[in-house]
């Protein structure tokens, strides 16, 4: 489901990536956001990019996934029952 953007900008960003989620902005809430040991601001905006070209365009071309943290799996199921989060399409 595709949520319109708030005003202000959230905090976190996780970008989705070929089924792999990755940090974006927002690494100073990182361990409360994964470990769920602490408060984290929400929403947390999930860019989903169906279209591995959306990536270049959003991002840059010197834009590398490997260069950010990827986000455990059980992680992002726990943020979703939560629903901690605001979903967009690239």
């Amino acid at each position: 489901m595709t949520q319109e953007l708030p005003e202000k900008r959230p905090e976190i960003v996780l970008a989705l990536i070929a089924e792999k989620h990755y940090l974006i902005e927002g690494e100073t809430h990182m361990n409360a956001m994964i470990m769920g040991n602490g408060p984290y601001p929400t929403p947390i905006l999930l860019v989903r990019f169906p279209d591995p070209a959306k990536i270049e365009e959003v991002f840059g071309t010197d834009f590398d996934p490997g260069q950010h943290w990827r986000i455990n799996e059980r992680a992002i199921k726990r943020l979703h029952d939560e629903k901690a989060f605001l979903e967009i399409d690239a």
